[in-house]
């Protein structure tokens, strides 16, 4: 889901809100309610894992993440996190 915005200067710009995770049962990764914003010049690729709750995990650089909310969780996983890629979840089309 890559919805489009329109600026003040009438140019276009992508961008792919994303969930980060959490862990759940059995250690498993799942998606949580918080969000962040893709940065759209970062790469990422699909994880194979089942999909939960119609999201799909993919990994990703954890710096091409930007929080939309900035509480603890969202900080440590995006701007704190010190782990090269993250694991976060994208609504399946």
């Amino acid at each position: 889901m890559c919805p489009r915005f329109e600026s003040e200067r009438g140019s276009h710009f992508i961008f792919m809100v994303c969930y980060l995770s959490q862990v759940g049962h059995n250690n498993f990764y799942y998606p949580s309610d918080k969000k962040a914003v893709l940065d759209e010049d970062c790469d990422y690729t699909f994880v194979p894992w089942i999909s939960a709750k119609g999201f799909r995990a993919i990994k990703i650089k954890s710096d091409c993440l930007l929080p939309l909310k900035l509480d603890k969780q969202s900080a440590d996983e995006t701007l704190l996190n010190d782990k090269e890629y993250a694991i976060v979840w994208i609504e399946l089309e």
